[in-house]
């Protein structure tokens, strides 16, 4: 594979597998973070290995289905600018 590919990280994330997903070398992006428990795992890592991580937000625009993850549109439980304070290693 090039040295310089960019890997992105689709799909559910337990926060328990966060340390080892962030060993990944060209991690890019990881695209599926859906809740501010899981921001702030990773940011956690990232300090420990001082280094940024590029995240997406999943963000759950319907109230249909109790199965359905993310976060709500204008939930109190993802605030950007006091996740910024919180989560400085991360990028959002």
């Amino acid at each position: 594979m090039p040295a310089d590919i960019k890997w992105h990280m689709i799909g559910h994330l337990q926060t328990n597998k966060v340390k080892k997903l962030l060993t990944i070398p060209n991690l890019h992006l990881v695209e599926t973070v859906d809740s501010m428990r899981l921001a702030r795992s990773i940011n956690g890592q990232c300090e420990a290995m001082d280094r940024v991580q590029s995240i997406l937000v999943e963000i759950l625009t319907s109230d249909e289905g109790s199965m359905l993850s993310g976060v709500h549109v204008g939930s109190q439980n993802w605030d950007p600018d006091q996740g910024r304070a919180r989560a400085d290693r991360l990028r959002y």
